[in-house]
C-alpha cells in the first residue's frame, strides 16, 4: 500500500541530506544566489512548503 504523509524528523534531515548530496555540484552557487547559508535554509525549510514523505508499507522509498 502506497501512502504520502508528513515525514517525521529522521525522515525530514535525510531529505535535507540527500538534497545536499544530490545538489553537490551547485549548492553554494544555490545559496549565494538565494543569499543564504545551509542552516539557513536548513530552516526554512522546516517553515516554508511542504515535503512529504512517500512510503510502500513501511519501506520509505521518496519525497514528493
Amino acid at each position: 500500500m502506497i501512502e504520502c504523509r508528513h515525514p517525521t524528523s529522521d525522515e525530514r534531515a535525510r531529505f535535507l541530506d540527500w538534497m545536499r548530496e544530490h545538489m553537490a555540484g551547485t549548492v553554494e552557487a544555490v545559496m549565494e544566489f538565494l543569499d543564504l547559508t545551509w542552516n539557513g535554509f536548513a530552516e526554512l525549510f522546516e517553515t516554508v512548503g511542504e515535503v512529504r514523505a512517500v512510503c510502500d508499507r513501511d519501506d520509505l522509498v521518496g519525497f514528493v
